[in-house]
């Protein structure tokens, strides 16, 4: 199966994979009304579903990655985005870099090598009730072809368990 993926690159902004957390407060400030950029739903209950726009770091710039329906959406943001404000510091937007394309996703005949390029958190029943947990990263493989840099698991939206291939 195919699906859809856009990304933005901010390319004249560094952050840290610590201001993630930030960079998503501002689009969900920014474009309240899209759930799909901060997984809110009215009356303080939580979207489950796999994230359709996460927040990535990628080479010190923020990025934002889409798949499916999150791709219109973020054909806004590349838009009406000319700044960045996270927290007390404000990025002129002068320069973004984007990549639309269609990536395979789905079962394949063969295992297919990934490296966790941030730490992976599971995610199941228990674990959304603000319990501490454990994260790691390594490698593995599996007979599933994933998009590079999509995320995994508890917080893929905020950085964590990105994938690559080996």
């Amino acid at each position: 199966m195919k699906i859809r993926v856009i990304k933005i690159i901010f390319t004249d902004a560094f952050i840290s994979p610590a201001d993630i957390p930030k960079l998503r407060g501002y689009f969900s400030q920014l474009f309240p009304n899209n759930i799909e950029l901060h997984n809110h739903l009215p009356g303080g209950k939580f979207c489950y579903k796999f994230p359709q726009i996460q927040y990535r770091v990628i080479n010190r710039h923020p990025a934002l990655i889409a798949i499916n329906d999150g791709c219109d959406i973020i054909k806004k943001i590349f838009f009406q985005t000319d700044e960045l404000v996270l927290q007390d510091h404000v990025y002129k937007v002068r320069e973004k870099e984007v990549s639309v394309s269609e990536e395979q996703i789905g079962e394949t005949d063969s295992p297919i090598a990934y490296k966790f390029i941030s730490p992976w958190m599971a995610l199941n029943q228990e674990n959304f009730k603000s319990r501490q947990m454990l994260a790691f990263t390594g490698d593995f493989s599996v007979n599933f072809h994933i998009p590079e840099y999509l995320g995994l698991g508890k917080q893929s939206a905020r950085g964590f368990g990105i994938v690559r291939k080996i």
